[in-house]
């Protein structure tokens, strides 16, 4: 198995026109590997490049986490975090990344604190 960075896996999701011959070869990896690794760093770049660089919406998002987390060829790190995180970022307006502190938070049992006015709303954070 390989890991992958977040170019490659965005290549993936994204028919960039700028860059065909990487799309092709990003695909191609994963097709060959059968099943890659992306670290939970990798999971939330991928959501700030494909808004920030690609102005995918959150539904346009939501499609490609799903994909990520339905599809075997992609070993996630931290599963179920992941899986919990999906949802959330979904239903609620903060950032995917918040939605990882959460849920990594939670599954360990803790309180959240922060300034965050979106992320306060959510259950278990805590304003200090």
């Amino acid at each position: 198995m390989i890991s992958l960075d977040t170019n490659i896996l965005v290549r993936i999701f994204v028919d960039d026109a700028e860059h065909p011959e990487q799309c092709k070869k990003a695909r191609q990896i994963v097709n060959e590997c059968q099943t890659v690794y992306v670290s939970q760093v990798v999971q939330v770049e991928t959501v700030w490049v494909l808004s920030r660089a690609y102005g995918f919406s959150r539904k346009e998002i939501a499609l490609v986490l799903e994909g990520l987390l339905n599809n075997q060829s992609f070993r996630l790190e931290n599963e179920i975090i992941f899986t919990a995180a999906v949802p959330l970022y979904c239903s609620s307006n903060i950032d995917f990344s918040d939605a990882i502190i959460l849920q990594t938070s939670i599954r360990n049992k803790l309180k959240l604190l922060s300034f965050d006015k979106k992320l306060q709303k959510q259950e278990g954070v805590v304003n200090p």
